[in-house]
């Protein structure tokens, strides 16, 4: 059962690490890939990061582990959750990478342009963070509601 599945996406512009988390903690392979990606992603222009969340959240063991790849560089990093616990992960990790944010699902919009993404990447992307979602069990729930925000006007905000 995946509960993390992630890849970069990249034109040639920037690149963007996706990652679509569910709601438990990511397992010890699934951290490795997504870590793995890290060097590859700071080796391109402008790298960034979004990851979508349904609560899951690195262990500390595991956001050791990233903050060891993260020592030299840090990107700008979006994470779109609508849990309490996961922002206050996302305040941890900013200790150390003070280029990380957390979003809201309808903060989209600010979370896309926070790592630098706009115009015709976003299609893109979201086609991205689509098929990475399908390899979780069970698929995300904050994803399609953060991409149903990010089809409406950016004038839409949370009711």
């Amino acid at each position: 059962m995946a509960n993390l599945a992630s890849v970069v996406w990249q034109d040639a512009t920037s690149a963007i690490l996706l990652g679509v988390h569910g709601a438990d903690a990511p397992s010890g392979d699934e951290w490795d890939q997504y870590c793995s990606w890290i060097p590859e992603l700071l080796a391109q222009p402008n790298p960034g990061c979004v990851v979508m969340t349904d609560g899951g959240a690195p262990t500390s063991a595991q956001r050791e582990q990233m903050r060891k790849h993260l020592s030299r560089e840090q990107c700008w990093t979006a994470v779109i959750t609508d849990k309490a616990l996961v922002r206050g992960v996302v305040t941890a990790i900013r200790w150390f990478n003070p280029k990380i944010c957390a979003f809201a699902p309808w903060e989209v919009h600010e979370a896309f342009r926070f790592v630098g993404a706009g115009g015709e990447q976003i299609p893109q992307i979201c086609e991205t963070l689509r098929a990475l979602d399908q390899k979780l069990v069970p698929r995300s729930r904050v994803l399609p509601e953060a991409l149903r925000y990010l089809s409406a006007p950016e004038s839409a905000k949370h009711a």
